[in-house]
């Protein structure tokens, strides 16, 4: 199989680097026409420029990928696809305007900014002849507001690199390391780490044994910063952002367990974010909020533990029972860990996905080499 993935896409993010190298390992042929990521109406022509010397490189038939956040470039991809018979995957990730407009609220609703971008989903969502979504849950949310059809939908979860996130049997833990529970992440609205923050002070007067570790930064660290302001800086210490590798060794040292998602926006709601799938590849415990998107993959007690409401009290709950019951927080470790390598690895989802473009590729007769 022959995969052309185009655009201005970031080859390092989690989604795009997991499906690159589970088709390697596939032995799919790739081809990379990455574009500069400058505005459009520059990046435009570069594409048209480029085109008579990379068209005659691919394969024709070739699937054109446009990876995560890629919406601009779908429809030069449609217009390239279309000069080779190949057609268009989009791998959207998220909606640009539920992430802009209603999770980070930066732009009123009937704003034009908010128009555009509705609008750029729409249109680069009905030019692709498939579109992925990682979980049911947002794949009903696109039909449902973009009036996409089911049989143009399917679902591949986002997984982790198994490449980075693995175990380490050089990391020793000494039996009496403070019970750490930790959150990574860019601090995005639908990561609720406000919560986690309101928690970690309750927790602080009920378990002061229990230490906290906040390792990133992004648009409410500030918000966080506030609230855990007067806090011990034993007890709940701020990282900042550390480099992936780093960063991994210190989940892998000090991480007894790690957050998911706590966030109260409906997108929320239909998301599993690499984290979580990251943590449990580290055979670590993760709790996280109670969603109809987690329960896709999970279930409660055995290879997660869910939180029933994304509040300060039933979080802080929940993390005391974790503390406690050691059993427990072993059993769901393991779990997880066992779950996500068998189902959730670069491999295993790019067998996934040639899977799915096989049979769309039979139901919609694509004129494409398998």
């Amino acid at each position: 199989m022959a995969i052309c993935f185009f655009g201005a896409y970031d080859p390092f993010y989690p989604r795009t680097a997991i499906l690159c190298r589970g088709l390697k390992l596939l032995g799919a042929t790739l081809y990379e026409w990455r574009l500069p990521a400058v505005k459009s109406w520059i990046r435009y022509p570069l594409g048209l420029a480029q085109a008579p010397f990379k068209l005659v490189k691919v394969a024709q038939g070739t699937y054109f990928f446009v990876p995560a956040f890629g919406h601009k470039d779908v429809p030069l991809a449609f217009l390239m696809g279309r000069l080779v018979s190949s057609p268009i995957i989009f791998d959207p990730l998220a909606s640009r305007y539920e992430t802009k407009i209603i999770d980070w609220q930066r732009k009123s609703h009937d704003s034009l900014t908010a128009r555009w971008n509705y609008l750029l989903d729409r249109f680069s969502m009905k030019l692709a002849d498939l579109v992925l979504a990682d979980t049911e849950a947002h794949a009903h949310y696109y039909c449902r507001e973009f009036g996409l059809k089911n049989d143009r939908l399917q679902v591949l979860p986002v997984g982790f690199d198994d490449s980075l996130w693995r175990p380490s049997m050089a990391i020793n833990q000494p039996q009496d390391k403070p019970f750490t529970a930790v959150f990574f992440g860019s601090f995005l609205p639908l990561h609720g780490v406000d919560q986690i923050a309101k928690a970690a002070l309750i927790v602080s007067e009920k378990e002061p044994s229990i230490r906290f570790f906040f390792i990133g930064t992004g648009q409410t660290f500030p918000q966080v910063r506030r609230l855990l302001a007067k806090a011990d800086p034993k007890r709940i210490q701020f990282l900042g952002w550390i480099k992936e590798k780093k960063m991994i060794k210190i989940i892998e040292k000090e991480a007894s367990l790690c957050f998911g998602l706590f966030g109260q926006t409906p997108k929320a709601k239909r998301v599993v974010p690499h984290k979580i799938f990251q943590a449990m590849a580290l055979r670590k415990p993760v709790l996280t909020l109670d969603t109809p998107a987690v329960r896709e993959f999970f279930t409660h007690g055995q290879n997660i533990y869910l939180c029933p409401q994304a509040n300060p009290e039933t979080i802080a709950a929940s993390l005391i029972e974790l503390y406690h019951q050691e059993d427990l927080r072993q059993r769901i470790a393991q779990g997880g860990y066992e779950l996500v390598w068998e189902k959730f690895t670069p491999l295993t989802l790019a067998k996934s996905l040639v899977l799915i473009l096989e049979k769309q590729g039979k139901q919609k007769k694509w004129t494409v080499s398998i």
